[in-house]
């Protein structure tokens, strides 16, 4: 069937996966490039990338999910997800569980934790700069100061990122 005719349900059955050798030896047999985009052909490229009208189902598919959880009221659940503690990791394993399309949405459906990551987001970057300012000129022991201020400010974002 003719990508053209394909109504959107229909294009959001179309899997796209990616996998690799694990061993690295095998990777450099098959993978010894990556060609150029004008290297590849229509079919490829229609085979490889997301189209407009994809995307813009996976969009829509995205809201529908975040306006039911917003309107039954799930999205509390994440209000202190950044403390290291079981009970936030236990919290984000269940809003995994939710739906398999959620994660990632945390932003979009608790307004406390957007704040809370853009106060992270601010802190991290008000941080190093500050860093950077203050140092003045930057060499090997200014850049190890930046790098530990970075580590030190970002914890709480990694961490939540890896859980």
């Amino acid at each position: 069937m003719c990508r053209a005719n394909m109504c959107k349900a229909e294009m959001c059955k179309v899997v796209r996966r990616v996998s690799f050798p694990t061993d690295s030896s095998e990777l450099a047999l098959y993978y010894p490039c990556i060609p150029l985009l004008s290297e590849l052909s229509t079919e490829d490229r229609k085979r490889i990338w997301f189209s407009s009208e994809e995307f813009e189902a996976l969009k829509q598919k995205l809201m529908r999910i975040i306006r039911d959880v917003r309107l039954r009221g799930h999205g509390r659940i994440l209000e202190n997800v950044y403390e290291d503690t079981d009970a936030s990791l236990e919290v984000l394993n269940l809003w995994s569980r939710y739906a398999s399309s959620v994660r990632g949405t945390e932003k979009q459906c608790n307004r406390r934790h957007r704040s809370q990551r853009k106060n992270l987001q601010r802190s991290y970057i008000q941080s190093v700069i500050k860093t950077q300012r203050d140092a003045g000129h930057v060499d090997f022991k200014t850049a190890e100061k930046i790098a530990e201020v970075a580590q030190k400010t970002s914890k709480a974002a990694r961490e939540f990122s890896i859980r």
